[in-house]
Order: structure tokens, then C-alpha cells, then sequence
């Protein structure tokens, strides 16, 4: 091989190795910018709401997966046991997500971050963010009552 084909060879690799590096940077620039505009409340609410049945009933199962294999306990101490991990998950996660959610709704929704919420690209309107976060707050309180109420009928029994 001649001197100028390798030259050619080793200009023409550079070159498409550079252009690969500015569009991986550029990429990652707008990545970032992207995610430094985003508020960070909507998302840890989002993370709350999902975790909260998630966590409660993976407590839940785990009770009485335990019950299951060693029957150590008679079957109202296992309900005693599933009702207060129900009860105590839940209430963790809605107190982060209780007050969170009450922020949201006050500082209100104006801002880019929220003007996707308009209208979706089939042309169909989703729910407004003030009716999810809404939605959050009144889950959290009516599940955290009824796990209560769960808690303290099965510490009767």
C-alpha cells in the first residue's frame, strides 16, 4: 500500500470517528439539559404512588409466604402480621407522598415541563396534572384510612 491510499484510509476513519464522538457529545449535552429543566416533584411523585401498592403487597405476600411455610403461628397472628405491613408500607410512602402531592397542587402546574399534558398526539386529552396529583393525594389518604381501619380490626381480634 501506497503512502497517500493510507493516508486517505487513516483521514477518512478520523473523520468518521470524530463525527461519531460530536454526535454522542451533542447527544449527551441535550440529554442533560433535558433533565435539568424537568422538576424533580413530579417524578418522586410518580415513584411514591408506584411503589406504594407495589411495596405493600410484595409485604403482604411475603407474611404469608412465611405463614405458608412454617405455620409457627396460628392464622389470626398472620393476619395480625399482613395487616400491620400493609398498614406501615402504606404509611410510609404516603407520607412522602402526601405532602409532596400538596406542594405540587400549590405551586402549581405553569411551565414547560407541564405543557405536554395539552393535548397527546392522537389528539386525545389525558387527565390535567392537577387531577393526577389530586388523584395521588386522595389514593394515598383513603388507602392509608382503610389500612388503619385493617390494623386496628385485626389488633381486636
Amino acid at each position: 500500500m501506497d503512502k497517500n491510499k493510507l493516508r486517505k484510509k487513516v483521514d477518512e476513519q478520523t473523520a468518521h470517528y470524530s463525527t461519531t464522538m460530536r454526535h454522542w457529545s451533542e447527544r449527551r449535552r441535550k440529554r442533560y439539559e433535558r433533565y435539568t429543566k424537568e422538576p424533580v416533584l413530579p417524578l418522586f411523585c410518580r415513584i411514591c404512588f408506584i411503589c406504594m401498592p407495589v411495596a405493600t403487597a410484595c409485604g403482604i405476600i411475603s407474611d404469608v409466604a412465611a405463614y405458608l411455610r412454617s405455620h409457627a403461628y396460628g392464622l389470626e397472628k398472620m393476619l395480625q402480621n399482613a395487616a400491620a405491613t400493609a398498614f406501615f408500607v402504606w404509611a410510609v410512602f404516603s407520607a412522602m407522598l402526601i405532602p409532596a402531592a400538596l406542594v405540587q397542587l400549590r405551586r402549581g402546574f405553569a411551565g414547560a415541563y407541564f405543557d405536554r399534558y395539552q393535548v397527546s398526539r392522537k389528539g386525545k386529552m389525558p387527565l390535567s396534572p392537577e387531577k393526577v396529583f389530586r388523584r395521588y393525594w386522595l389514593i394515598a389518604v383513603i388507602g392509608l384510612l382503610l389500612f388503619m381501619m385493617i390494623f386496628l380490626f385485626t389488633r381486636m381480634l
